[in-house]
């Protein structure tokens, strides 16, 4: 019978007769005849993989708006046997019927895996793994073809029953579960996959030397002390984990030295919990120095060590100790520059801290030459505009600006960008309508997130699992993560919107958008300072003092909630201070640009307004000092600050 099929399907194939697809119907025959059997489990096991990879390949064409006769008179028996409220499935699709086919040599496959770890069963229980494994690579291949990460994660829970140390399972779990958005979950599996493949290697280690120590030992005395093993690391910080030798076997190293750069990407990129990135990539660094094989990754594991070291050193709240970390952050970097000088990431890297660092000139070196190499990055153009505005050549970044989103039409950082260049030359009407252009992607956007089934839609890559208890905090984290990033990125749209109108006069369309922002982001900091500046609008048009003083308070208290939500909303600092100056308490005024001054000490304007408040109070010689500064940063000052670049990491990087 399981020639049968196979035979059909190679000769109706090759004669191309009955449209190629008797052989298919042949297996469709045989697997539902034997779907309610159990004497033909093994054979249905077989044949569904079979069939299933007859139909990914598509070696024959086939008929998918007719349903085929042998599923028809399988659905007209179980509508007998069961009546007609319909308690099976019927595939309606080629997706959907190789799904069912890979899903049911998965449950044949795993019901048969040895879990005894007898000596005697080692051939069986090897030989069930690997047909495990290749239903789940199946399932793997089909899943992710369609975005299903959810049910592919599911899969591979399930599968960790057997996993034991098998590092390939552990480290397929933990990449269905990135997919799928359970970031934490992630990191735990890849570190029991490291574990995994540190026993794999030390096993084999041992099985070496024990086959040279019994070759030695025969003429040793029978009553000899046996030698004592080392045990084994319980997780992967221990402290002997570092001894284990990985690199007697370069496969193993690599696969490790993998996982460590992937748990250091998902540290910094997810949870910008950098110190640990910075320990994991530390530790692949050490492994590819002490394997000459795997020298090739070096450059990637140091430079992904110095995105870490950079992206911590950009959160030092000390200015001292942040120059100095920046420092050496940039030599890190322009050492793999120098390791792979045509390696556009590095030297994209190399920019954005050079340009943190305010070395624009090196900055611009080495993004025109990242853009040489791969001109498909629009956070490097995105950064090179930025360094065009810090010069003060606003023509030529909204050029490349506009330029670039002819290529990249729906990149939101660019859009914003071109908003603020147009805002900065005065062109009203047409930061307006960029305005209107980001609030309508944001509505497409959010519109078109839907969750549908495998025939119909492609699931949400960031879906999380609601019936999982062991990664509903996974689900809360992401979920808040994702839907704060969301609401930050529309209220500044809504806050630049404000600004437009305030500047162009228009009271009664800022009143209808601020009264909708508030709606929209009752909780925001970007809401208060917007509730403020309307407060301060009106009342510089009323005539009675005392009503005017009153509004004016209220938009004190305003500005200092979004501060209390957000101490370092430089906008709420900003116009905190002007209140102060103009109802003449100049001391607070001075206070609250001070702290601006020494949270981002770069910032010509910052500088600029705290030596006009020291002018004002009288000192002179203070205010000559401020306003120098802020002369000789006015020439590296970009118009967004540089750490609105985003952090780039390719699907190719390790």
């Amino acid at each position: 019978m399981e020639r049968v099929a196979i035979i059909r399907a190679k000769d109706t194939a090759a004669k191309k007769q009955s449209s190629g697809t008797e052989g298919i119907e042949w297996y469709r025959k045989i697997i539902t005849c034997l779907g309610d059997k159990y004497t033909g489990e093994r054979l249905k096991q077989k044949l569904s993989r079979q069939f299933a990879e007859l139909l990914i390949r598509a070696t024959v064409p086939i008929e998918e708006k007719s349903m085929s006769e042998a599923m028809q008179t399988k659905a007209m028996n179980m509508k007998l046997y069961h009546g007609s409220h319909k308690t099976f499935f019927t595939p309606k699709s080629k997706i959907e019927e190789i799904i069912l086919l890979l899903l049911i040599n998965e449950v044949l496959s795993t019901r048969d895996v040895i879990l005894s770890r007898a000596d005697d069963l080692s051939n069986s229980r090897t030989l069930s793994l690997q047909n495990a494994k290749s239903s789940f690579n199946l399932l793997t291949l089909v899943l992710s073809t369609i975005n299903q990460y959810q049910l592919l994660a599911q899969i591979y829970e399930r599968a960790m029953k057997f996993a034991n140390n098998d590092s390939f399972l552990w480290q397929q779990f933990a990449l269905s579960a990135i997919c799928c958005g359970r970031f934490s979950r992630a990191i735990r599996v890849f570190e029991q996959s490291i574990l995994a493949s540190t026993i794999a290697s030390e096993s084999l280690n041992s099985t070496k030397s024990d086959d040279v120590t019994t070759s030695s030992s025969t003429s040793s005395s029978a009553n000899s002390t046996p030698r004592r093993q080392n045990p084994r690391p319980t997780s992967p910080d221990s402290d002997m984990f570092s001894a284990l030798k990985l690199t007697n076997n370069p496969s193993c190293a690599l696969s490790v030295i993998s996982e460590y750069m992937m748990i250091s990407q998902v540290l910094i990129e997810r949870f910008g919990n950098y110190e640990p990135a910075i320990e994991y990539s530390a530790k692949a660094i050490e492994l590819c120095a002490k394997e000459g094989q795997l020298s090739f990754l070096k450059a990637r594991c140091q430079l992904l060590h110095a995105i870490a070291y950079g992206f911590r050193a950009a959160e030092e709240p000390s200015w001292d100790l942040k120059k100095g970390q920046l420092a050496k952050t940039v030599q890190l970097i322009e050492e793999c520059v120098g390791h792979d000088p045509h390696d556009y990431l590095s030297l994209y890297y190399a920019a954005y801290f050079h340009a943190i660092s305010r070395d624009l000139e090196s900055a611009k070196d080495r993004c025109s030459r990242s853009l040489a190499l791969n001109g498909d990055q629009p956070g490097a153009i995105m950064l090179l505009a930025l360094i065009f505005t810090a010069y003060g050549d606003l023509k030529g970044a909204l050029e490349l600006v506009i330029n670039a989103l002819t290529e990249f039409e729906h990149n939101y950082g660019l859009m914003v960008l071109r908003l603020h260049i147009e805002t900065k030359f005065g062109r009203i009407e047409e930061s307006l309508d960029t305005c209107t252009h980001l609030l309508d992607f944001w509505k497409e956007t959010t519109g078109s997130t839907t969750i549908g089934s495998p025939s119909q839609s492609s699931e949400r890559r960031h879906q999380k699992p609601a019936r999982h208890p062991s990664t509903a905090s996974d689900s809360v984290n992401n979920g808040i993560g994702d839907a704060w990033s969301k609401f930050r990125t529309q209220a500044d749209v809504w806050m630049c919107l404000a600004e437009l109108y305030i500047a162009e006069g228009r009271h009664a369309d800022l009143t209808k958008v601020i009264e909708q922002a508030i709606t929209m982001f009752p909780s925001s900091p970007q809401a208060l300072y917007l509730k403020g500046r309307l407060l301060v609008s009106r009342s510089q048009k009323l005539s009675d003092d005392s009503l005017s003083s009153r509004i004016r308070g209220e938009a004190k208290s305003a500005y200092l909630s979004a501060l209390a939500l957000a101490p370092g909303h430089f906008p709420s600092m900003s116009a905190l201070a002007k209140l102060y100056e103009e109802e003449g308490n100049q001391k607070m005024a001075e206070h609250m640009l001070r702290e601006m001054v020494r949270v981002d000490p770069l910032n010509c304007e910052w500088w600029q307004q705290l030596g006009c408040s020291l002018m004002k109070r009288g000192d002179s010689e203070r205010a000559t000092e401020c306003l120098t500064a802020a002369s000789q940063l006015d020439r590296s000052t970009p118009l967004l600050p540089f750490s609105v670049v985003p952090m780039v990491f390719p699907a190719n990087f390790r």
